[in-house]
């Protein structure tokens, strides 16, 4: 079986030395990578759901609370006494 994904950072530094443009790395690194990214990606949209999700709770509970669907106020005068 031996080594899948061997990294040498020593022979990576003196390679980019000798060649600059030349990129170096191996294909399950490169998977590993995307896979974290992906990872990330995911993890941030569920948390974004979730937190939208307790957002638009919170504002139907205060819209039943309050009995404001449609708030057809000239000012935040009239809304603030219509609320209170």
């Amino acid at each position: 079986t031996g080594l899948k994904n061997f990294y040498n950072r020593e022979l990576s530094y003196q390679l980019a030395k000798d060649k600059p443009a030349t990129i170096y790395t191996s294909i399950l690194r490169i998977k590993w990578q995307y896979t974290q990214v992906k990872l990330a990606l995911t993890t941030f949209v569920k948390l974004v759901l979730r937190v939208r999700r307790r957002i638009e709770t919170v504002i139907g509970q205060l819209t039943e609370r309050f009995e404001i669907e449609k708030c057809r106020c000239r000012d935040r005068w009239h809304m603030t006494s219509r609320i209170a």
